[in-house]
This record gives structure tokens, sequence and C-alpha cells, in this order.
């Protein structure tokens, strides 16, 4: 079995106790540093990859932000969730993140929270959210990034579908590559890598 396929069996199983799991509490704390850290403007057109059941995407919506909002999963029992949770004030989709179904600069923000590490293709999905982000548009990358190798190689066995924990290094050579400005990075915690760049 694929590494994809391991990850949507993964979290199609989660999706029913997942906000109440230790794993959704946790992420909900590195979200609201996420968009704390984004600070966006009330009118922004934000896109989350990896949303989940939308906790990110609820954050934003409590702050009564009037910009588009837009949801990407390939779980579909996550986005089941998500409906549930965020009504028709946001947009979901089922999608890949190496081929999502928006036209080139849709987006002022694209946040990725804890999902990284389950693509496939991290060249292809770069190119990806930075083509769907309009000129100057930022991304926002958090993942968890052990300092030292053995825990990132762990982890990768442990996690259902996980391809790679990345270092520091790493991410910030995949901004670079994929062509982002005004690299910055700093940890959220002992475990997470916040990476910011801008198109």
């Amino acid at each position: 079995m694929n590494k994809q396929r391991q990850s949507k069996l993964f979290f199609d199983l989660l999706a029913r106790f997942y906000d109440w799991f230790p794993l959704g509490w946790w992420l909900r704390r590195v979200q609201k540093k996420v968009i704390a850290v984004m600070n966006p403007k009330p009118n922004a057109a934000i896109l989350d990859i990896g949303c989940g059941t939308g906790s990110a995407l609820k954050m934003l919506l409590d702050q009564d932000h009037k910009g588009k909002l837009v949801g990407v999963d390939f779980s579909p029992k996550m986005l089941e969730k998500a409906r549930q949770k965020l009504g028709k004030r946001v947009l979901l989709y089922h999608a890949d993140v190496a081929r999502l179904p928006f036209k080139t600069g849709s987006f002022d923000f694209v946040i990725c929270t804890e999902a990284f590490h389950h693509f496939p293709d991290p060249e292809k999905a770069m190119k990806e959210m930075m083509r769907v982000m309009k000129k100057g548009g930022k991304l926002y990358l958090a993942d968890v990034s052990f300092i030292f190798s053995f825990k990132r190689w762990l982890f990768q066995k442990i996690e259902p579908g996980c391809v790679h924990i990345y270092s520091k290094q790493e991410f910030k050579e995949l901004f670079q590559n994929t062509g982002f400005q005004g690299i910055n990075q700093h940890r959220l915690g002992l475990l997470i890598v916040l990476t910011r760049g801008t198109k």
C-alpha cells in the first residue's frame, strides 16, 4: 500500500473523533499560533491545504473574517466533519495538493499545518501552492520537525502515511528552490517549525 493510500485510510478512520483526540487538540494550538503570526486583512482570500476537520478555518470565521475561505483535504471523512462545522460560508474541496482545482493567482494566503510530511511529491506540492497564490501572496507552512535525525526516522516509521519528516534546513531549501522570497523561520514550541515565504 502506498503512503498516500495509507494517509487517506488513517485520517478517514480518525475523522469521527479527531477533534477530541489529543492530536486534534495539539493541532488547534499550532493553528492558533500560525493565524496569529499571519494576521490577515479582513478581506484576504485564504486557502488551507490539508484542512482536516476545518479547525483553522473555524478560527478565522470566529474572528469575523470577511474574505474568501477555502479548504482542501484528501480525506472525504475529514471533509464531512469540516462541512458540519463550517456550513456554507467556507468552500471545501476533496483534492490532491499536487493538482489544486484553482486558477493561478487566486489567494492572498496559503496555510498548511501538520500535513506536509504526508505529501508524496514535495516539490510539486510547493509549486502548486505557489501557483494558486497572488503575486505578493504568502505561504505559511508549519510542520513537525525534530532536531535529532533519530527522532525524525522514528516518527516516519510510526505514523501511517508519513513520507518524510523535514529538517528546518530542508524546509528552507524547498522554499528557496520553489522561488519564494523573504523566507523566515522559527519554532512554535519544540516540535514544530513555521516557515514563511512570499511569492
